[in-house]
């Protein structure tokens, strides 16, 4: 491999300028995606650096890198001259355009990621050595303005894949940099568009991306924080873990077990854990038995938590949970019927209902069980309210669950809408509904004569 080495050197040494520029078109003939290299200046030059060019170079590359198991390979080594090319700039003591071309290269591939495969994170590796380029720009960058630049600069990185994207493991690089290659102040600064981005994180993912900015805060600003500090940062990046330690430690019994009581699903069994840690055994039952995610169909660990504390627990339990997974996929009045007549024996018809009328308002489907709740809870203007706009067929079987609801407390209201589902079916025509509104009239009938 040597030999063949200085063989190559010594035939290029032997070609003069017109037979070199004849080699380099039969090697871009065969290989055309080579000619962007072309653009790129060579060691000596001190041409100024064109991001753009840079920006366009790289999104070519992965915008034709295929999508084939060695597609990533294929894109790393042609990424890689261009790394060079900053280091190379680098080296030259030109800082700035060794900066440009290294923000170029991720900012790209960050623009462009989520579109490419890249299985083995041979791309996110190309993010991972620009970044480390940015860490030696750091290292000789003269002047604030020049310092800030460079810290935007990875900063910009682990914003996208620690709060906006998350995942690829990108983060680690320019945390490493915004660490432990600034100043006390520009850590401060730093801090600030940590938090900054942080107001901003929204999703699915959002409570554990703020964690994780939350535990990169605590690494950035400056020791030691009071008490006071550290709970307000806790309660800004949802830190509840490290919260719950706080409160018990100064003692904030209340506190701590309205925490647990207001968990997410995802948390609480840790944070019921914290309590039991600190031997608030009882509070720490009581706040999970009395979770909604005790509940929900796929709260297994939940339920599995409570019986192994030795929580007693109803004995329909399993059937209640099947109520509320079947309510869920068909919100109907025969579903609603079935799951509060198994909350009600399980003693959990409150916390049911909560979570029923919490479900998602602008669901149509949603109507006639909303209508019968109000009706249920005695309130005629919603539950009439919830009526209306519903099919004629949706209307019917809400109308007369209300109805009969209201028959006792507001017979007037409940008349009222019984004569008018008679009124459809009469005009219906057919035998059935005849009967059935001939069965009604007797019903509103009997209720007149009760006064």
């Amino acid at each position: 491999m040597v030999r063949h080495a200085v063989v190559l050197d010594e035939r290029l040494d032997e070609l003069d300028r017109d037979q070199l520029e004849a080699l380099v078109r039969r090697l871009l003939a065969r290989a055309p995606e080579l000619a962007d290299l072309v653009y790129l200046p060579l060691p000596g030059e001190q041409e100024a650096v064109d991001g753009t060019r840079i920006a366009s170079q790289v999104a070519g590359i992965l915008l034709t890198m295929g999508d084939d198991w060695r597609a990533s390979t294929r894109a790393e080594r042609e990424l890689w001259p261009l790394i060079e090319l900053g280091t190379q700039y680098l080296e030259a003591g030109a800082v700035d355009d060794a900066r440009v071309v290294f923000a170029a290269i991720t900012d790209t591939i960050l623009e462009y990621y989520e579109s490419i495969r890249d299985e083995e994170s041979e791309v996110a590796g190309i993010v991972d050595e620009c970044v480390k380029g940015l860490g030696r720009c750091l290292e000789v960058a003269e002047g604030a303005e020049a310092r800030e630049a460079v810290l935007r600069d990875a900063f910009a990185v682990y914003r996208w894949d620690a709060l906006e994207h998350g995942g690829y493991g990108m983060d680690a690089a320019p945390r490493a940099v915004l660490l432990s290659q600034t100043t006390a102040e520009e850590r401060t600064r730093v801090a600030g568009w940590v938090r900054q981005a942080l107001s901003l994180v929204r999703g699915k993912h959002a409570p554990m991306r703020r964690q994780w900015a939350g535990r990169f805060l605590l690494a950035l600003l400056p020791e030691p924080l009071s008490d006071d500090e550290l709970e307000r940062l806790y309660v800004e990046a949802d830190m509840d873990n490290a919260r719950l330690a706080l409160l018990l430690a100064q003692g904030r019994e209340d506190e701590a077990v309205a925490l647990v009581r207001a968990a997410t699903a995802d948390s609480l069994i840790d944070l019921a854990n914290g309590l039991v840690g600190a031997g608030l055994v009882e509070a720490a039952h009581d706040a999970v038995r009395s979770h909604a995610a005790a509940l929900e169909p796929d709260q297994y660990a939940v339920r599995r938590w409570l019986v192994g504390q030795g929580v007693a627990m109803p004995a329909n339990l399993d059937a209640l949970v099947e109520a509320l997974r079947w309510f869920r996929a068909k919100p109907d009045i025969g579903p609603y019927e079935r799951l509060r007549a198994e909350a009600q024996t399980a003693g959990r018809w409150s916390q049911v209902l909560g979570m029923i009328v919490g479900l998602d308002p602008d669901r149509k489907r949603l109507q006639p069980v909303r209508a019968r709740i109000h009706a249920e809870l005695g309130d005629v203007e919603r539950a009439l309210a919830e009526l209306e706009g519903l099919s004629e067929s949706g209307w019917k079987s809400a109308a007369l669950a209300v109805a009969l609801t209201f028959e006792g407390a507001h017979p007037t209201v409940s008349a009222g809408l019984y004569r008018r589902v008679i009124e459809g079916l009469e005009a219906h025509g057919t035998k059935a509904a005849r009967k059935q509104a001939a069965a009604l009239r007797e019903r509103v009938c009997a209720m007149e004569a009760r006064g």
